[in-house]
């Protein structure tokens, strides 16, 4: 157990960095209807997908974003156009749903040609 007058010097740094990166707002450029937590998930969930292409979990920028289909009540369809690591340009297709208990659940698929 740790005193309160005695701290871990490393632990301050560790949390400092934390804080920082768990603030961190993503850049998603276009039109979505994803609120800022939402795009953080999104975006977390795409990194998984690039690792088909053999690519970093820590880099991926999205470069565009558009609503393809507005809610209907069900669901929304977006475009988000990400390019990828190895400099290749990807699209997906991100469908949103209200969640049952609240907030929204999605599912992401490659754009379809």
């Amino acid at each position: 157990m740790v005193s309160a007058s005695r701290s871990n010097p490393c632990l301050i740094p560790l949390l400092l960095a934390a804080t920082v990166l768990g603030c961190a707002a993503v850049e998603v450029p276009g039109s979505t209807t994803a609120d800022p937590a939402l795009k953080q998930d999104v975006t977390d969930a795409l990194k998984q997908w690039e690792l088909n292409y053999g690519c970093s979990t820590l880099w991926l920028t999205v470069t565009n974003t558009q609503i393809v289909s507005p809610f209907d009540g069900h669901s929304s369809k977006e475009q988000w156009i990400v390019q990828s690591c190895n400099g290749e340009v990807h699209a997906y297709e991100v469908t949103l749903m209200p969640a049952p208990g609240g907030g929204t659940n999605f599912g992401i698929r490659l754009w379809p040609e």
